[in-house]
């Protein structure tokens, strides 16, 4: 699918100037924007702009500072779940036996 963005002549001249790829550049920007309001995933950022594999993918986000969605909650959720791991496997979280 192809989509158009209609901008004045002098705001393309002056944008072509900096970035001669400049479709590359919106299609990038969309992409990223809609990774972090979660309407896309990474997955699909990788095949909207064509990367050969997820690495590729996750450094481009990374260079944009797109990280996943992943808030305080979430880091409790998972120290938690380390802690229940440490505790079956009968070793408590520093790493010492128990």
């Amino acid at each position: 699918m192809a989509i158009t963005v209609h901008l004045p002549l002098d705001i393309e001249q002056q944008l072509r100037a900096h970035f001669p790829d400049l479709e590359r550049r919106v299609a990038e920007g969309y992409a990223v924007e809609a990774y972090r309001r979660g309407d896309l995933s990474s997955r699909q950022v990788g095949q909207m702009l064509g990367f050969a594999d997820r690495a590729q993918t996750e450094r481009f986000l990374s260079e944009r500072h797109a990280f996943p969605n992943y808030d305080a909650e979430d880091f409790a959720q998972d120290i938690q779940t380390l802690e229940t791991l440490h505790l079956l496997q009968g070793s408590s979280p520093d790493g010492s036996a128990q």
